[in-house]
């Protein structure tokens, strides 16, 4: 949501008439603000927050990786997970696993606990790139290549074996193979 306010309101520059997007504006100010809070600097990601016990969940996912692609990490924190990816990738070559591979509640099969998924690949890869880790990027988005070059266009990958799980013919696996592999 981050990246598409900030989108709106850059594309709301370039019309003849602006809009009042203050209400905007402050949005992305609020979440930029709360993104400061949720940085851990000793698991080198952003963590997710459980509201109803008001503290951070210290596991490291692919969503804490997400705010290279909104445009909200800085640039230390940036080559910080940049460096970070790198390693993730090397324990789950297939890919980025959703769940760091050493967590205790990896499970490279099991939805959002491990599986690589193609369309958040895409999105951290786009967030690398402007940072300028286009090398980090571009080892992202071959790791991709190779599990639908292996399995096809699957709902999401098993990152260590690159086996294809879920639904098969997934249109959206199609969609980015097509935007950003091919």
């Amino acid at each position: 949501m981050q990246r598409a306010t900030k989108d709106l309101i850059y594309l709301n520059t370039l019309v003849s008439q602006p809009m009042d997007l203050g209400s905007l504006d402050a949005s992305v100010i609020n979440a930029e603000s709360a993104f400061t809070g949720q940085w851990d600097q000793n698991l080198k990601v952003f963590l997710n927050r459980d509201h109803a016990l008001a503290k951070n969940i210290p596991v490291k996912i692919s969503g804490g990786l997400m705010p290279l692609y909104s445009h909200s990490a800085t640039v230390e924190q940036a080559k910080i997970m940049a460096d970070e990816i790198v390693e993730w990738i090397r324990l789950g070559p297939k890919g980025l696993a959703s769940t760091h591979p050493l967590e205790d509640r990896f499970d490279a099969k099991r939805y959002w606990r491990g599986p690589s998924w193609l369309h958040i690949n895409w999105m951290i890869a786009d967030g690398l790139s402007h940072y300028g880790h286009d090398d980090v990027a571009e080892l992202l988005r071959q790791t991709s290549r190779s599990i639908v070059d292996q399995s096809g266009y699957w709902e999401y990958f098993d990152p260590i074996t690159g086996e294809g799980c879920g639904g098969p013919h997934f249109s959206w696996t199609a969609a980015i193979a097509l935007h950003w592999l091919l």
